[in-house]
C-alpha cells in the first residue's frame, strides 16, 4: 500500500512538473504585449493585496521615525530657547547692576544665589561668595529694584542673605512723599505691611515706601514698595497698611553686596513744600506789606484868664 502512494505522489509530480513546463513554453510563445498583460493581471490578482499592508506598514513605520526626529528637534530647540532667554535673563541683570555701580558712590561685589528656600516671600538666599571674597555680615545685599536684605552667615566661599521678606526682618522705611517713619516688615510670611504709623497721619495708597537711614544699618533710598491700601482699626492707635513690594525675589540670578563706600545722607523728616502756583506779580504783591494810615483828630485846649504863665527871665 505505501508503494502504490509513493507511486501516486510521484505521478502528481511529474504532471505537476509538466504543467508548469508547458505553461512556460506557452508564455515564451506569446507575444510581449500579452505577456505584460498576463504578468500584470497575475500580480493584481496574487501580489496586490499582499502589497498594500506592506505598503501601509512601511508609511506608518517611516512616520513614525521622522515623529520621533521632529519631537527631538523640537526639544533641542526648546532646551536652547530656554537658555537663550536664561542668558538673556542673566546679561539683563548683570548690565542693571553694573548699572547701580555707577549710580551710587559704592563698592559692590557681585554674587551669584545658588539657592534659596520655595516660598511666596522667600526668607533667605544662598550666594557664591564668602570671606574669601571680602564679604562679612551685616554687609547688605541690592538689586536695581530696591533692598534684598542683609548678610547673616558667611563661610569661605558662600553666605546666607537674610531677605526683607523674612519675618524676623525689621526695616525702618520712610514715606518718599509725606516723609512719615513707619517698620517695614512681612505678616505671616504672606503679606508686607508698614507698621507704627500713627493714625490720622498724613499717608495714601501709592505712597512710595524707601528705607529711611535711620536703622544704622541700611542706607537711605532704597526702594521697598508702594503703599497698596490704608485699613483703620478702632481698637489701635496705628493704621494697617498694606505694602506692594518692589522686588521679587524669586527672578533674581544675581545680587550685589555693598562692600564699601560713602553712604547718602539722612533724609529730612519735614514734607517737601508744594510749588506757588500763583504769578510772579501776585507774589510780589504779598510780599509787600500794606501802609496803613491813621489820622488822629484835633483838640484844642482853653485856658481859663485867671491862670498867668510866668516868664523866667535870664540871669
Amino acid at each position: 500500500m505505501p508503494l502504490i502512494s509513493d507511486r501516486l505522489l510521484k505521478r502528481q509530480d511529474i504532471a505537476q512538473l509538466a504543467a508548469l513546463l508547458l505553461v512556460c513554453a506557452v508564455l515564451l510563445l506569446l507575444p510581449a504585449g500579452l505577456k505584460q498583460g498576463a504578468g500584470d493581471g497575475v500580480v493584481r490578482v496574487f501580489f496586490a493585496p499582499l502589497e498594500l499592508p506592506l505598503y501601509q506598514f512601511r508609511s506608518l513605520l517611516d512616520s513614525w521615525r521622522q515623529n520621533a526626529d521632529l519631537r527631538q528637534r523640537l526639544a533641542d530647540a526648546q532646551l536652547e530657547s530656554i537658555r537663550l532667554r536664561r542668558a538673556q535673563a542673566e546679561n539683563h541683570q548683570l548690565r542693571s547692576l553694573l548699572g547701580l555701580r555707577g549710580q551710587q558712590a559704592w563698592t559692590l561685589s557681585t554674587a551669584q544665589i545658588t539657592g534659596r528656600e520655595p516660598a511666596l516671600l522667600t526668607p533667605d538666599l544662598i550666594i557664591d561668595k564668602g570671606a574669601a571674597a571680602g564679604l562679612a555680615r551685616g554687609m547688605v545685599a541690592v538689586v536695581p529694584q530696591g533692598l534684598v536684605g542683609k548678610i547673616t552667615e558667611v563661610n569661605e566661599s558662600s553666605s546666607t542673605v537674610q531677605t526683607v521678606f523674612d519675618p524676623q526682618s525689621r526695616v525702618s522705611a520712610i514715606d518718599t512723599r509725606s516723609r512719615l517713619l513707619g517698620v517695614f516688615r512681612t505678616s505671616k510670611g504672606t503679606q508686607c505691611i508698614l507698621d507704627r504709623v500713627p493714625i490720622r497721619t498724613d499717608i495714601k495708597p501709592g505712597d512710595t515706601i524707601v528705607t529711611s537711614g535711620y536703622g544704622q544699618l541700611f542706607p537711605y533710598g532704597l526702594l521697598l514698595g508702594v503703599v497698596d491700601r490704608v485699613e483703620t482699626n478702632a481698637r489701635s492707635l496705628i493704621y494697617q497698611i498694606a505694602v506692594r513690594p518692589a522686588l521679587d525675589v524669586n527672578a533674581l540670578d544675581y545680587v550685589a553686596v555693598v562692600t564699601g563706600g560713602a553712604m547718602p545722607a539722612l533724609p529730612s523728616l519735614q514734607p517737601p513744600a508744594l510749588p506757588d502756583s500763583s504769578g510772579g506779580s501776585r507774589r510780589r504783591a504779598a510780599r509787600r506789606a500794606p501802609s496803613l494810615k491813621l489820622m488822629l483828630p484835633q483838640i484844642r485846649i482853653e485856658l481859663p484868664d485867671t491862670v498867668q504863665l510866668k516868664q523866667e527871665r535870664p540871669q
